[in-house]
């Protein structure tokens, strides 16, 4: 799974390069946990709901 341009979860951090385009690689079940837990942080910065959308559509778009 990729995620580009959002934000990481707190203790990740993104690799040192000049853009913001991140990739992680991880399960199905480890990305519903990602998407989960950025919808759960109460006064999140936008970013994470727009990361959390981010996941949604790539899990959605396996699934076809």
């Amino acid at each position: 799974m990729e995620v580009h341009g959002g934000p990481l979860p707190a203790g990740v951090h993104s690799p040192n390069q000049l853009d913001a385009s991140v990739m992680i690689r991880c399960s199905e079940e480890e990305a519903r946990a990602m998407e989960q837990w950025l919808r759960d942080q109460e006064d999140s910065p936008p970013e994470y709901r727009t990361s959390a959308e981010v996941i949604r559509r790539t899990l959605d778009g396996m699934s076809r």
